[in-house]
């Protein structure tokens, strides 16, 4: 059975076009998502079209971007349909994984996804590993340095305590600054 999917955004207004195309090629039953608050990730009805299909069914919908708006959620929905045994249709890239081409094509995209993955943890591991000695920091330079702070804290726990608003002036930041350094320290806690 070819079961039709349909969806549009929020800045769509509707269906028709979707819906005639997957008449047009023999849908029995068309299911339809509206962008709920701009939301597309929310799909009811997709997950109601995949919850009908079964093995030896096909889904279809007029275009890629119907399906999934990511490259990942593209491979999980198309994982998804292959673990039912349901097969997969776009109407205007002409795709169908009922084809040795379109069952090609689909293996391609699951081994750049995989790639896409391995790719990305590493970056995520290279990341997270300390850098080498003499290495330059990366991001923003801390607004007070560390001889600055030392005489911010002998200010502000002297006898008698300088106000923080004098010692933000003091050292040219703002009195947010100085409350969140002694709080990420632990200072007056």
């Amino acid at each position: 059975m070819l079961i039709g999917y349909a969806r549009v955004g929020a800045d769509e207004r509707s269906l028709a076009t979707q819906v005639e195309a997957l008449r047009a090629v023999g849908c029995a039953r068309i299911y339809e998502d509206r962008a709920i608050d701009g939301d597309v990730s929310v799909k009811p009805q997709l997950l109601a079209a995949l919850n009908a299909s079964t093995a030896g069914d096909e889904i279809v919908v007029s275009q890629l971007d119907r399906l999934a708006q990511s490259f990942s959620g593209l491979i999980e929905a198309m994982r998804s349909l292959q673990d039912k045994g349901v097969a997969f249709r776009s109407i205007r890239e002409g795709i169908e994984t009922v084809t040795p081409a379109g069952r090609s094509f689909f293996h391609t995209i699951g081994a750049l996804a995989t790639f896409e993955r391995d790719i990305e943890a590493q970056a995520l591991e290279d990341g997270q590993a300390v850098p080498p000695s003499g290495a330059k920091r990366l991001g923003r330079p801390p607004r007070i340095t560390p001889e600055r702070w030392e005489e911010a804290l002998l200010l502000l726990q002297g006898d008698p305590p300088t106000p923080v608003a004098a010692v933000a002036e003091r050292l040219g930041v703002t009195r947010q600054a100085i409350y969140k350094r002694l709080k990420d320290e632990g200072v007056g806690s």
